[in-house]
């Protein structure tokens, strides 16, 4: 009789243990990959945003600004056409008459769906290791916030990078970069470091040391109302505007936003809950905190760049900090094109530093 070819209990077991070793062996190596291939997508698209500020510098003579002005394109808008999404600054230009009117909620419904969709969509703007290309913005989840004005609501693309905003440095402590709250001599601000859309108001570009200001705008006396004429802007800074070296230069991060308030955006005051709102455009009731970071390393917030996926998700006032998915870094985009990682344990100081365009001192640590 011949003897049974049939796997015994005894050697199942054992290949299913031999089975369950491997795969304990190679799903960290493909978790470890798939981490890495995501880091590499969201370098690659800082890289693109990089060369797009480059492109619209030939174009404009100029860098983009941070905005044109109250209710008027984000940056990231101005950078449409340099990276690939033309049609997407066109619908902008021609819905707005060249955005001499405001892009507020009021605008935002005119657009067809179709419209809506080709702006809320723009896959450059996210980092794949926090969420997928789909970026649009789903309007049910301004259902139950309290905006003073409905207009107002930050409706658009959503994006996983902002620009750094500072109020300098304090000249009797260069080691200080100042809050929102004083000036050189500690005197109150009239308005805060998210304050960065009005091309008239000094305050609102004077007093700004990050790379990018509000744009310059002319004022013409033929505009209805004798009010500025949004359609006659023009950069109000170039690359001049990096004094201490645009290698040294921090011009965009990704933001931090904790992973359980992705798309969501509450009122933005009392509380400062903004967490993940549009960047369409900027506009005085605070919004414009959905594409600009503040940096300071006094005051009660001293946390630039976060150390938790999760840190401040019960509360955190106009979102200051600087924070990706990544495990242990963020990546910068810096002033001559270069992306870099920054570590958690990067001081508040050094990205101070960084983000200021006339300080003198490019960093105190070693950054690589």
């Amino acid at each position: 009789m011949s003897k049974n070819a049939a796997f015994t209990f005894i050697e199942i077991i054992v290949i299913i243990i031999i089975f369950l070793m491997l795969f304990g062996m190679f799903v960290p190596i493909m978790l470890k990959e798939r981490e890495r291939s995501r880091l590499l997508q969201c370098q690659s698209r800082l890289k693109r945003l990089g060369e797009s500020v480059q492109k619209f510098h030939e174009v404009q003579h100029g860098l983009p600004p941070a905005t044109i002005g109250n209710v008027r394109p984000s940056l990231f808008m101005l950078l449409t056409p340099y990276c690939e999404h033309e049609i997407v600054w066109n619908i902008i230009s021609s819905k707005s008459n060249d955005c001499e009117l405001p892009i507020n909620g009021t605008w935002w419904k005119t657009l067809t769906n179709d419209e809506q969709n080709k702006i809320d969509n723009i896959p450059i703007f996210n980092c794949p290791a926090r969420r997928s290309n789909n970026c649009k913005h789903k309007s049910k989840n301004f259902n139950k916030t309290k905006w003073n004005n409905g207009n107002d609501r930050p409706l658009g693309p959503l994006c996983d990078y902002a620009i750094p905003m500072s109020r300098g440095y304090a000249p009797n402590n260069p080691k200080r970069y100042l809050d929102s709250s004083f000036d050189n001599n500690g005197n109150s601000w009239e308005t805060k470091w998210d304050k960065c859309w009005d091309p008239v108001d000094p305050k609102h570009y004077h007093d700004h040391h990050g790379p990018f200001r509000v744009a310059f705008v002319e004022d013409n006396s033929n505009n209805k109302n004798g009010k500025l004429d949004y359609r006659n802007w023009h950069p109000r800074d170039d690359f001049s505007r990096f004094v201490d070296g645009a290698s040294n230069q921090i011009i965009i991060g990704e933001k931090h936003i904790p992973i359980s308030r992705i798309n969501q955006c509450n009122n933005p005051f009392p509380d400062g809950h903004i967490w993940d709102c549009g960047i369409l455009s900027s506009g005085n009731n605070g919004r414009q905190i959905s594409f600009v970071r503040g940096l300071e390393n006094t005051g009660e917030i001293q946390q630039i760049l976060v150390r938790e996926s999760d840190a401040f998700s019960n509360g955190h006032p106009f979102q200051y900090s600087f924070g990706s998915a990544h495990p242990n870094s963020c990546l910068f985009l810096f002033g001559d094109g270069t992306v870099k990682s920054g570590n958690v344990w990067w001081s508040p100081l050094v990205i101070c530093q960084l983000g200021v365009v006339d300080d003198g001192k490019p960093h105190e640590e070693n950054i690589d």
